[in-house]
């Protein structure tokens, strides 16, 4: 018992002893999508890009895909860390998206129902809504008035509100097209990232206020689990009561199952991008 309480009192002497170490920081940037996965498997299109599938052979006939990301688009970014000598650090960092950049896609693709080939124009873009991230990490640094320093560790999602808009018209020789819209909102599973970063801090004329710049970067895809169809309309009338239960919500297996389930497929995270900051002194 002598040995515990020894212990935390130590532990608590050692936590007191580095208050003076205490400090919180506050910055903006802006991140651009990395390469990583690229078709969206609930439709089979891209995320970011344009394709062509030809009425005659139905394979397709143009392309171009471009690399997407949900956390692409402005960034704000918080955290609280502790040095524990000049060299080592902890910090537990979040970062919020303040105005994200859409993912769109544009397919056009024949469909033949009873004899007819009707002509598909779709758009299909998708953002994610305030995605919040955390990012517990161990940063080791130069030291001195214009300290260099790395930083890692993990990515977590706090909340992952993922939105995708969708709208198009049909048509055919005998018809006028016709136009439908919606919208589907995205749940997902919880998964673990990694992030990393380098950059560089330097002391102000103030003692307790430091301002620093950074490269960092996100690799994380997260799975999806489910599937709702919020809004469809058709030439710009309600249409959702014409839509099945299926269509209305519908789920995602495992990464591997066996049966009817349809199986999941995953949302990009990844980005790197720049970040500029201060940061303030306990």
């Amino acid at each position: 018992m002598k040995k515990l309480i020894t212990s935390a009192i130590l532990a608590t002497t050692c936590i007191v002893a580095h208050a003076q170490n205490l400090y919180i920081k506050a910055g903006a940037g802006y991140s651009f999508p990395q390469a990583g996965q690229t078709i969206n498997l609930s439709n089979n299109q891209v995320y970011n890009g344009n394709v062509t599938v030809s009425p005659i052979t139905g394979d397709i006939s143009k392309y171009d895909v471009k690399p997407a990301s949900i956390t692409a688009g402005i960034q704000g970014h918080m955290g609280i860390g502790l040095e524990l000598n000049v060299h080592l650090a902890l910090e537990l960092n979040a970062s919020i998206g303040i105005r994200q950049t859409k993912t769109s896609s544009t397919t056009s693709f024949p469909y033949v129902e009873k004899s007819t080939l009707y002509s598909v124009n779709e758009t299909y873009s998708m953002y994610a809504n305030t995605p919040i991230l955390i990012n517990p990490a161990v940063k080791v640094q130069s030291g001195g008035r214009f300290n260099v320093f790395a930083r890692a560790g993990l990515l977590l999602p706090a909340k992952t509100s993922i939105v995708g808009a969708f709208s198009g018209n049909i048509s055919d020789p005998a018809h006028l097209p016709f136009k439908y819209s919606g919208i589907h909102e995205y749940k997902t599973k919880f998964g673990i990232g990694f992030n990393g970063a380098l950059g560089i801090q330097a002391n102000t004329a103030i003692d307790w206020l430091k301002v620093w710049a950074e490269a960092n970067f996100n690799s994380m895809s997260l799975y999806v689990t489910e599937r709702n169809t919020t809004e469809y309309k058709i030439d710009d009338g309600n249409a959702l009561h014409l839509l099945s239960a299926d269509d209305k919500t519908k789920t995602y297996g495992s990464e591997s199952s066996t049966g009817d389930s349809t199986p999941t497929w995953s949302i990009p995270f990844s980005s790197f991008g720049g970040t500029v900051g201060i940061s303030f002194l306990f």
